[in-house]
């Protein structure tokens, strides 16, 4: 199976992002370890878990499929689009919110929708 890119940040229950020292863990279905890499072609390996730099990107290359991504440092929110059926860059999105609570999935939405319901939600919370 080819390897899929994931990018994202971690932001806290405010939208903000949290840049450094955020532990990520990234875990198939079966709750194992999945191997990750820099790179595409997968010669270059990330270990797992991995720890965010300066930027608070989270950035890698696993095998294409369904991962669960554990972040520690008491973020508030993941928020991550389901790159196995929804493409980085494509017109649509279906947003999972991870957070202590557990996950809610938005469904499929457009860009704009997945703004609005986000916005909201951040909203929400400051209420």
């Amino acid at each position: 199976m080819a390897n899929g890119l994931w990018i994202g940040n971690i932001q806290d229950g405010y939208g903000r992002c949290v840049s450094t020292g955020v532990t990520i863990e990234v875990r198939d279905p079966a709750n194992d370890l999945v191997a990750l890499y820099r790179d595409k072609a997968g010669t270059q390996p990330l270990g797992n878990p991995f720890i965010t730099l300066e930027d608070g990107i989270i950035k890698f290359y696993c095998e294409a499929g369904r991962v669960n991504i554990l972040a520690r440092k008491g973020a508030d929110w993941i928020v991550a689009n389901d790159v196995a059926t929804h493409k980085m860059g494509g017109e649509m999105n279906a947003l999972h919110i991870v957070s202590a609570t557990g996950i809610e999935s938005l469904g499929e939405m457009s860009k704009d929708a997945a703004a609005v319901a986000l916005v909201q939600r951040i909203a929400d919370v400051l209420a």
